[in-house]
């Protein structure tokens, strides 16, 4: 089979498709180690390959010298982009973890409701999701970069994470926009004297609005404020996590945190399916958060780690990973 494939780009900004500047490199390396798996198991199967660099500023090659294709294969797209897609791939919520699916990642993906708990090893999945999360504090690594010291926090504070407002999974998942979310969130807060914390996102740099609406929350009450640092120290110390469909949420349950979540995202079945203009009911469900809803998040993780997803890492992906491609193609 002829298979069109668009590959990973490194030095561009996959927005505007301009380059980045010299020795600055776009995403981690993990993406080309993912990548070369899926050449590798394609070429396994016999599959012939055209490839062409990812970049929105060119067009897809139409054919190959000797007549079109019969599959394409594209990075960080998704069938609502790209609707002459086969598979679409992309990393999700770690840095080693992507996924592989005909319609798209995160809410797009074809195969998230798959998970059935019944099958899972609880005790299994205690330990995993224990470990990791003692893992991530301790190496102090996410899926961006990560300062390594955290401010002081106020005690008994629900976490805000604050997305990019130009991101896919706002643009095409979410109900409010980024600054309404912000503005929403802090109003409540300050009524009803609840302590909120939001986090940047490593990539608001730009973002000098949104910045400035915490910023003059927090100057005047006491109830708002910015904090700073490792994300996983701030997940672990928080009594909640409150986002729009962030990937901090993932990260969260991974924490046996509670998670509240105002968009559609592909961990949303986990959380409590919250609405800004009732916030209560989210502080109310971080109070009350049971055990067995700590543990269900606990199989959901082990399942998205090991049988949705794909470890880089992992001794068994390219087998998994062979048998996935066999079934779609």
């Amino acid at each position: 089979m002829r298979i069109f494939l668009r590959t990973f780009n490194d030095s561009i900004n996959s927005k505007t498709g301009q380059s980045l500047p010299i020795g600055q490199k776009r995403g981690s390396p993990e993406w080309i180690q993912f990548q070369d798996i899926l050449i590798n198991c394609l070429q396994r199967l016999d599959h012939y390959l055209l490839f062409q660099t990812e970049n929105p500023l060119v067009e897809d090659k139409k054919v190959f010298e000797t007549g079109s294709y019969d599959k394409s294969i594209y990075v960080h797209q998704t069938k609502l982009e790209k609707p002459e897609g086969n598979l679409f791939w992309m990393q999700m919520h770690m840095r080693e973890l992507f996924t592989i699916d005909t319609t798209g990642w995160g809410a797009d993906c074809s195969t998230n409701k798959l998970f059935n708990p019944e099958e899972i090893d609880q005790d299994e999945a205690t330990r995993f999701c224990e470990q990791k999360s003692d893992e991530l504090l301790r190496l102090k690594i996410s899926k961006c970069e990560q300062q390594s010291e955290t401010d002081n926090t106020p005690s008994n504070f629900i976490l805000v994470p604050v997305q990019i407002p130009r991101d896919y999974t706002i643009k095409h998942h979410s109900p409010i926009t980024v600054r309404y979310f912000i503005e929403s969130v802090q109003a409540w807060a300050i009524e009803t004297e609840t302590q909120v914390c939001f986090k940047m996102h490593p990539f608001n740099k730009g973002d000098r609005d949104l910045h400035q609406i915490i910023e003059e929350a927090q100057a005047s009450s006491p109830f708002v404020c910015k904090v700073e640092g490792n994300i996983h120290e701030l997940i672990r110390r928080s009594s909640g996590v409150l986002v729009i469909n962030s990937g901090t949420g993932w990260e969260s349950l991974l924490h046996g945190k509670p998670v509240a979540t105002i968009g559609d995202c592909d961990y949303k079945r986990l959380t409590l399916n919250a609405d800004v203009r009732r916030l209560d009911e989210v502080s109310h469900f971080f109070r009350e958060y049971k055990e067995e809803f700590r543990q269900l998040a606990y199989k959901f993780v082990w399942w998205y780690w090991h049988k949705h997803a794909y470890d880089v890492n992992a001794s068994d992906t390219p087998s998994r990973l062979t048998e996935y491609l066999k079934g779609v193609l």
